[in-house]
């Protein structure tokens, strides 16, 4: 039984991998220009972006492991199987996380400038090490992070004759998994800054965006796209006239603009026609309900959004004002937030494998409103990154440096997506396991304040997994140990992600009420240029 759940476990694993990766090369294939598609460039595209997805889809078979743990744990036999499962699993979540760091400061980099150096007179070696000299810079800055984090965690030791032995001890093993962790941390801290910033607007906008949408086969606004089509044809009359009779070539504002009122004019036309269609008797009840089943989608995402806030607001007020050492510890109040979210957890996460398909659901959600944020924000597009605009088109390109830059933000996100998963959301994964003595830090007497960093054996206190739900064991997963060993050696930057899940709650709140009073940004008569990717991209769908 036990070899069958773990293959239901992999099973899942693989199918997300697999289903993502036909997904995403479908979709990066479509929005490359028809006549010039590099199939390397969507190859390292792809890669990087199904080991994203590798990465966040780790965290249900780690906790599918925890379960397998727990539901075996009287079975000895079974114990030293279950111990190197989860130190391989330890490795693979290392060994990704140190492919994340190098495809960051090393592969993107590359391969930006390496589109960045093409013109007419360039080749490929010019290309090559033109990338190479740019992104030299970001190789030197991963450097000075490796030896900051070195010297930071030797100067925190207390013995004097460490300051002439610093460059013999930088090389030791010790501190090469500290300066490694430092430089995790620098990144996770600005992962959590861009969660706070994007995933919080995404989740506002995601389900607000279903709600507004007009679905296709509703003909309410046939007059209103008759109108825009009657406009769009005289601005394409006004600019053809306006060289009719001349032998000069038209310039290329007016080329653009003409090409762009094109373009709607045959989406303006398929509206119409679709609107149409949809006059039929028998179609009408269907687009009706269609329509209310879209409604009803919308509001039930919008219900998840503040549903996931008001969780993660808890947990860090919680943490800021109910515990006895704040955000130092992974102490757990036994106030009614927490005794509410311990009976939702009990319902949620206690059967395999419901479980693994919610925390599945959970990331699946965070990676959609997240590109949603992404790929909707004018901030994103108009970023400028030394005094390069990635908005411009460059003759050879075959993606939008834009894209490029999306990525490397979704990269740095994937850090805190675990993190807050597994730190926030679920501060430590439940078991629900009965008759079984347990070991816990609860602290039942207010008045005593330990230290948990000499904590004395006398200090565990014993109690059977039917007490107070705060005082249930919390099963760490094995990301929640990564986690703890990044994050103890830097107490300062594990304040500031307590801190920054503020900024999120913030955000979630303007963008919210910002989003709700405002008209929809998508209107026809509005839309006067309409990239020929996301036409694409959109029909395709």
């Amino acid at each position: 039984m036990e070899g069958k759940d773990q293959s239901v476990i992999w099973a899942i694993y693989i199918s997300i991998i697999l289903v993502f990766f036909f997904g995403l090369f479908r979709w990066i294939y479509q929005r490359q220009n028809k006549d010039k598609k590099s199939m390397i460039m969507i190859g390292i595209i792809v890669i990087i972006m199904v080991h994203m997805i590798g990465t966040l889809s780790l965290y249900p078979i780690d906790i599918g492991i925890v379960w397998l743990k727990e539901k075996n744990i009287e079975k000895d036999y079974l114990k030293k199987i279950v111990f190197l499962e989860r130190k391989r699993f330890k490795l693979c979540y290392y060994i990704f996380y140190g492919l994340h760091i190098i495809e960051l400061f090393i592969i993107l980099p590359f391969v930006y400038y390496f589109y960045e150096e093409w013109n007419e007179e360039s080749t490929i070696k010019t290309r090559i090490f033109g990338a190479l000299r740019r992104s030299l810079f970001f190789l030197l800055l991963f450097i000075a992070l490796f030896f900051s984090g070195t010297f930071m965690s030797i100067t925190e030791k207390k013995n004097s004759k460490l300051y002439l032995k610093h460059f013999q001890q930088t090389f030791k093993p010790e501190y090469i998994k500290m300066s490694t962790f430092f430089i995790v941390d620098v990144v996770l801290l600005f992962g959590i800054i861009l969660f706070c910033i994007y995933t919080a607007f995404g989740f506002s906008l995601f389900p607000l965006q279903i709600i507004k949408t007009n679905s296709i086969n509703v003909p309410a606004s046939v007059t209103d796209i008759k109108h825009a089509l009657i406009l769009n044809r005289e601005k394409q009359r006004a600019i053809e006239v306006r060289y009719t009779g001349f032998y000069t070539q038209m310039n290329l504002k007016d080329r653009r603009a003409l090409e762009s009122l094109q373009r709607e004019e045959r989406t303006l036309v398929r509206c119409i026609r679709l609107a149409e269609e949809g006059k039929r008797k028998w179609e009408q009840p269907i687009s009706t309900i269609l329509h209310l089943l879209q409604l009803l989608l919308g509001f039930f995402f919008l219900v998840i959004s503040i549903g996931i806030t008001l969780l993660m607001s808890m947990t860090i007020i919680s943490k800021l004002e109910n515990t006895y050492f704040k955000i130092l510890y992974n102490y757990i109040s036994k106030k009614w937030p927490f005794y509410c979210m311990s009976t939702l957890s009990q319902y949620l996460f206690k059967t395999f494998p419901i479980n693994l398909i919610m925390i599945t659901l959970f990331i699946l959600y965070f990676y959609v409103t997240t590109i949603v944020a992404i790929f909707n924000t004018k901030m994103t597009k108009k970023f400028t990154f030394f005094k390069y605009n990635i908005h411009k088109k460059i003759k050879n390109n075959t993606l939008h440096h834009d894209f490029l830059i999306s990525l490397a933000i979704l990269m740095l996100m994937v850090f805190s997506f675990n993190y807050t998963l597994s730190e926030i959301i679920i501060p430590k994964y439940y078991t629900h396991q009965n008759n079984q003595s347990h070991y816990n830090y609860a602290i039942f007497n207010s008045q005593k304040i330990y230290n948990y960093r000499n904590l004395l054996k006398s200090i565990f206190l014993s109690f059977k997994a039917q007490d107070h739900p705060s005082d249930r064991l919390y099963t760490l997963t094995v990301l929640n140990t990564i986690i703890n060993d990044i994050t103890s050696n830097y107490e300062f930057f594990k304040t500031w992600y307590s801190y920054s899940y503020l900024l999120f709650l913030a955000v979630f709140l303007l963008s919210f009420i910002i989003l709700s009073f405002c008209s929809r940004t998508e209107n026809i008569q509005n839309n006067t240029e309409i990239e020929p990717e996301r036409e694409v991209f959109f029909l395709s769908i």
